[in-house]
């Protein structure tokens, strides 16, 4: 049986052993809002690097960019009622 922690450190371990190149190459091909939570929490190097400005120049933000950027005006909105 494989637990939530033990699949976590898999991919981890995964993560940590690509190059740049192959990173890149997996975002390019798999993004989505679940990968860049993944990355902004597991590999936030990366998530600076190449995520951050990749959702910075979205034009349509959602909840989860704001939270992402940390925009806690844009992130206010949703809080109103």
């Amino acid at each position: 049986m494989v637990t939530v922690d033990q699949n976590y450190s898999d991919k981890d371990a995964a993560s940590a052993a690509m190059d740049y190149k192959t990173k890149l190459e997996k975002y390019n091909k798999n993004s989505c809002h679940e990968l860049n939570i993944f990355l902004y929490f597991k590999d936030y190097t990366f998530f600076e690097e190449v995520v951050g400005p990749f959702i910075r120049n979205k034009i349509e933000k959602r909840f989860v960019d704001y939270f992402l950027l940390n925009d806690k005006d844009n992130l206010n909105v949703y809080a109103q009622p």
